[in-house]
């Protein structure tokens, strides 16, 4: 049969808070526990990972009911900075809150909602029908700079008509999409016929739509210093550099940012998670 084509558009309206997120994925998920051994279960498509891969990835088998990342694996330190054991237990909350850029967060959250509603639509994936749901967002690297990745939900256990546990795949694609807003895209097949359904990007100011600038590990020292008051005099003394120099970092960060003085640029990097 000859393969047709459809794409839908989709407007997805962020998610206000966190907790709304954690609470609806909570009360959508069954309950039972599954006598499933998880890791058994998953491990044939944990495998693939390695080679199909399009850069450094991490996985997680995601328990929605309780709200946490039962396993994870992965190339964890390469991604994040943090070693397995870190990640092991916690929430996706915490997860997010840590990486993802901060005007990511709400899309982020409503882009998994709405993909955990759309299978449990009809959570079945069989020979003849299969979901592939990708969400695009910006997560801090291992050095604390914010780039592209894509989080992939690669397989998931159906229970009582509902759906607890996911396998999911974050991997680092900055190498091949540019910093941008994030987005989702849910391709279903469907007995040779394909849709794809896509989300409306959100409307980002052009300058902050191309890229998040990046620090040298100096900027970050300079940031962190300046944002718990210290003074020109102060930092210099602290990092044995000139004072001159540390006017220059701070003039430096300011045109990086876009900020006009000291104060904001404390409060660009919170938001952007530098400190």
């Amino acid at each position: 049969m000859k393969s047709e084509s459809k794409a839908i558009v989709k407007i997805i309206e962020p998610l206000p808070t966190l907790e709304d997120f954690s609470k609806s994925l909570a009360s959508l998920a069954t309950t039972g526990k599954t006598a499933t051994d998880l890791l058994a279960h998953f491990s044939p498509k944990i495998d693939m990972m390695e080679k199909f891969a399009l850069g450094l990835y991490q996985w997680c088998i995601v328990d929605f009911a309780t709200q946490q990342l039962l396993y994870v694996g992965g190339m964890s330190e390469e991604m994040t900075g943090k070693p397995l054991s870190y990640w092991a237990g916690a929430s996706p909350e915490k997860y997010v809150t840590e990486l993802a850029i901060a005007e990511d967060i709400p899309y982020w959250t409503a882009y998994v909602q709405f993909i955990y509603q759309y299978i449990l639509q009809n959570p079945y994936q069989s020979e003849h029908r299969s979901i592939h749901a990708h969400v695009y967002v910006r997560m801090k690297n291992k050095h604390g700079d914010f780039r592209s990745v894509v989080m992939q939900f690669i397989d998931w256990i159906v229970e009582d008509g509902g759906v607890r546990y996911c396998l999911c795949q974050t991997t680092d694609i900055a190498h091949i999409k540019p910093n941008g807003p994030p987005q989702m895209a849910i391709l279903e097949v469907n007995k040779g016929v394909n849709q794809v359904l896509v989300s409306h990007a959100p409307a980002v100011l052009p300058d902050r739509a191309i890229s998040i600038p990046s620090f040298t590990t100096r900027e970050k020292q300079v940031i962190r210093l300046l944002a718990a008051g210290n003074s020109s005099k102060m930092i210099a003394s602290t990092l044995g550099i000139a004072r001159n120099t540390v006017e220059n970092h701070r003039q430096r960060l300011l045109k990086k940012s876009g900020c006009s003085s000291s104060s904001e640029l404390t409060a660009y990097a919170v938001s952007h998670g530098l400190i």
